[in-house]
């Protein structure tokens, strides 16, 4: 018991020996940054005289965080020392743990660890650690920590949720059996939508989407949380394809509902509507008002194969086969897909064209309007190397902009590689510009844990030309001679043919 002790105490110093030399090193590197004027500093000093009067007074500590940038290598330096002066003091590494995690940095960990140390019943603190591990791409780590924050707390919705979604990529059967268990335990709970919506979202039985679905809409429909109206709007999306009249349905009752966004139902009711009309007067053989009508839609809602395959064929209602093919060739060009190319085919067809000559215009198409990638020089997280887009010449290259804990970035990357495995090294090269450095510590573990292909790179200071981003992620095709040829594209479930196309057609 005494060596089990001396090891602790040993582990102990040596952490915060560890901790305040980094800090030391930090603070030389980067104090130019954070220096700071006398007022600020009486300011700092007296929020530390604050903490260091209760050092469990979490409301001290908060305030005290909030004074100093993250990155500021004084943060580090002081709680370092106070791991030192206040041992037995949870809320000394608990404060400093929760408040990195939860701005994303890497370093909450290690306190995080700290605190669990000091008191193993703590929920919050083994949420965090779950939260961080899955910022990493450690799955089993993510399993045990949220386990153990729904055994500290078994009533808290929240972790019995999470504990659910941890096994969501890796073990569906256990995912669905929890996420249930979530519904039916915490019914006016915000996670009980949430767990149907994912449930929905995760099926791959369309038979149990729509069931899930539907249980969501009739039981939640009515309350304003964000995860039912997400959940809900991906219910109207996908009814809209399978089943309009029910989407009209469901979009009237979102709208006359109280509580709900009723700007963004009212466009949804408006959608379903225009394509109703549009579809009566081809059905009444006036194809020229069909697309007066159609053509009443928002730019936001004429970017995909509904509206391009439907205008296409009221086209050729009014005019013929050659001018359908004209209007769906410039869609085609910047967004393939397999419906797309079908009809492309068929109206080609009707007047004459074969596939080869098909191909010939969809690629003068894209030619034309392709300008050369502005080029860059980033280093490899892999090694110290450096590497530009002139070393892959001769070859097509998926560039993703994304960061380790963004969200539409994860959700995203699975579709990117089931497409990206089909064709070789000497075909395609997949490259990954993170955009948060912060994050560069969750870089490599969340790749081999995951065991994405593309090649991290460091994101710097630089021209991005026509590489650039407003979001993330944010991803770019460019062929073997370094051309943009697709842009602005986001792939999910239901178009991993689209990239497919795209890669297959540059290929040609």
């Amino acid at each position: 018991m005494q060596d089990n002790k001396r090891f602790r105490t040993m582990g102990l110093r040596h952490f915060i020996y560890c901790l305040f030399f980094v800090a030391i090193i930090d603070s030389v590197q980067a104090q130019s940054k954070f220096i700071k004027t006398p007022p600020q500093l009486a300011n700092i000093k007296r929020l530390q005289a604050m903490v260091e009067a209760n050092p469990e007074n979490l409301k001290a500590h908060q305030t005290f965080l909030n004074a100093l940038a993250p990155e500021d290598p004084y943060l580090k330096i002081q709680y370092a020392i106070w791991l030192k002066r206040f041992p037995k003091s949870f809320n000394v590494p608990f404060s400093i743990g929760k408040s990195l995690t939860n701005r994303l940095y890497p370093e909450g960990r290690a306190f995080l660890l700290k605190a669990v140390e000091l008191n193993p019943k703590h929920a919050e603190s083994w949420f965090l650690l779950g939260i961080d591990a899955a910022n990493y791409g450690d799955t089993l780590a993510q399993q045990k920590y949220m386990a153990k924050a729904k055994e500290a707390e078994p009533e808290n919705s929240k972790y019995a949720f999470q504990y659910a979604y941890s096994f969501k990529d890796t073990n569906p059967a256990t995912f669905d059996s929890l996420s249930i268990a979530v519904a039916f335990k915490f019914p006016d709970s915000e996670e009980a939508p949430l767990a149907l919506t994912y449930l929905a979202l995760n099926s791959k039985n369309p038979n149990e989407k729509i069931a899930f679905f539907e249980q969501l809409y009739k039981r939640y429909s009515a309350k304003p949380y964000p995860s039912s109206s997400y959940g809900i709007q991906a219910f109207f999306n996908l009814l809209l394809e399978k089943n309009p009249q029910r989407a009209f349905e469901v979009a009237l009752n979102m709208v006359i509902e109280p509580k709900v966004n009723h700007y963004e139902w009212s466009k949804n009711l408006n959608l379903v509507r225009t394509y109703r009309d549009a579809k009566n007067m081809m059905d009444l053989n006036n194809p020229s008002k069909a697309l007066e009508v159609l053509d009443g839609l928002s730019a936001e809602n004429r970017k995909n194969d509904r509206y391009v395959l439907f205008k296409t064929e009221i086209i050729e209602a009014i005019y013929d086969s050659e001018a359908a093919y004209d209007t769906l060739s410039l869609f085609y060009a910047k967004r393939p897909g397999i419906k797309s190319r079908f009809a492309l085919l068929a109206y080609a067809k009707k007047f004459g064209k074969d596939e080869e000559q098909v191909d010939l215009d969809i690629r003068s198409l894209r030619e034309a309007a392709a300008p050369i990638a502005k080029d860059f020089y980033l280093q490899r997280y892999t090694d110290t190397n450096r590497v530009s887009l002139s070393d892959y010449k001769g070859k097509i290259i998926l560039l993703t902009y994304w960061f380790p804990t963004c969200p539409p970035c994860l959700a995203e990357f699975p579709h990117l590689e089931s497409v990206v495995k089909k064709y070789t090294n000497r075909e395609l090269v997949y490259l990954g510009i993170n955009t948060e450095r912060k994050q560069d510590a969750y870089v490599l573990p969340f790749l081999r844990s995951k065991r994405y292909s593309f090649l991290p790179l460091k994101e710097e200071p630089r021209d991005k030309g026509n590489l650039h981003y407003w979001g993330v992620p944010q991803n770019y095709l460019i062929d073997q001679k370094g051309r943009v040829m697709f842009s602005d594209f986001r792939i999910d479930e239901s178009n991993e043919d689209m990239l497919d196309l795209m890669i297959k057609e540059l290929l040609e």
